[in-house]
């Protein structure tokens, strides 16, 4: 079945999940927008190694970041892993830029660190708190990645960019998505600069949904 709306509400564990086209989650009852795989910087890291990139890049996704946050009218951010791309893109003229943007904000930002975070300075981010992992109620576990130690729990997670590929008649569309299981929930990267890990139509189980960002709209397909 395939479903095409600009909003996807979703409730697990008794709490309520509504998924954005701009690749965000609002959770409800923490008033939180989840994202992951921001990976601030990256335009800038290209440059520092004599790969021109449009810095504009950067300031298309505070706005982006901004926009989801404010049409859900919450203040509280997580991003999942993958905040910042290199430590090499941390330059001075990047830090300018982003404590600019973050003095001009009210939203509130926890970084759960991921791969890329690991060798970024915290220390030039003092408005940013920096977790490993984060555990809400006993039952859900914000963290970069997935692991079978934390099965237990429903996963929240980036780090894999997943993408599919959808084919409606002569055309073939190769779209970010959110990956949901009865026990996690991969997010896409809300980076539009990254590549993606192809989710294979074989995977889809009947416990199983995606919600492809297609321009304004979701497109679910559940089997």
């Amino acid at each position: 079945m395939t479903e095409i709306q600009n909003k996807i509400t979703h409730s697990l564990f008794e709490n309520t999940f509504t998924f954005h086209p701009l690749g965000g989650i609002y959770w409800h009852e923490l008033n939180a927008v989840l994202v992951a795989d921001t990976h601030l910087g990256k335009s800038f890291y290209f440059n520092e190694n004599s790969i021109p990139v449009p810095k504009q890049i950067l300031f298309e996704q505070f706005q982006r970041l901004q926009e989801l946050c404010s049409h859900f009218r919450t203040k509280n951010l997580y991003i999942l892993g993958d905040m910042f791309h290199h430590e090499d893109g941390i330059n001075q003229e990047f830090l300018e830029i982003f404590n600019k943007w973050q003095k001009n904000t009210s939203l509130k930002i926890t970084c759960i660190e991921g791969n890329h975070d690991r060798y970024v300075f915290k220390n030039s981010f003092p408005r940013v708190e920096f977790k490993d992992q984060l555990l809400i109620d006993d039952i859900f576990l914000l963290s970069h990645d997935l692991e079978k130690k934390h099965k237990h729990y429903f996963q929240f997670v980036g780090h894999r960019h997943p993408r599919f590929k959808l084919k409606e008649l002569k055309t073939s569309l190769n779209l970010p998505c959110f990956w949901l299981r009865k026990n996690f929930c991969i997010l896409p990267a809300f980076s539009t600069f990254c590549s993606g890990t192809p989710i294979n139509k074989e995977w889809i189980k009947n416990d199983q949904a995606l919600l492809l960002l297609e321009g304004q709209h979701l497109i679910e397909i559940i089997k």
